[in-house]
């Protein structure tokens, strides 16, 4: 058992598995040199989404407003209310194009509104979280995904995100 002394998180290894001083000391800022620090950050992306991507009906356009959506999205409980406007400009494209992004993964049923805040539409992130956190539907909700908007939406997307 490692213990994370950064975090205080345990991590057990495999019985009979070398660990070596690395990876004992291994951290993210460690890994990153200043790219981070404790202003810049990270954002924390499962490797279940990237490897699902194209399953999930999404294209690099969808994964970097995804990407871009999640920076913002610390604390579970907390809601991501970022501006279409703001995700374009870091990502040098239109804000109607992270918004056509944005109601794809709503109607793909990866996202939903969430309660609204100070005048402002929320985002979500619990759908995308069930789909990649369960192992026994993951694979037979992607694989039954013949046409990715045959996915049920879980929140109306009539009025469509920054509209």
């Amino acid at each position: 058992m490692i213990e994370n002394v950064e975090t205080g998180i345990e991590f057990e290894f495999p019985s009979g598995a070398v660990i070596s001083e690395q990876v004992k000391e291994y951290s993210i800022e460690a890994k990153w040199k200043g790219a981070v620090s404790s202003q810049s950050g990270f954002v924390a992306i499962p490797m279940s989404l990237l490897k699902a991507q194209e399953k999930l009906g999404l294209n690099t356009t969808d994964m970097m407003v995804l990407i871009n959506l999640l920076i913002h999205w610390w604390n579970p409980d907390s809601p991501v209310f970022t501006r279409s406007e703001t995700i374009a400009k870091r990502m040098g494209s239109s804000a109607r194009t992270v918004q056509r992004s944005v109601n794809k993964m709503l109607k793909l049923g990866l996202i939903k509104y969430g309660l609204e805040y100070e005048q402002r539409k929320t985002l979500n992130f619990d759908p995308l979280v069930e789909i990649l956190s369960d192992p026994d539907s993951f694979p037979t909700v992607l694989n039954d995904l013949t046409d990715p908007f045959e996915f049920p939406p879980l929140a109306s997307t009539e009025e469509g995100f920054g509209a």
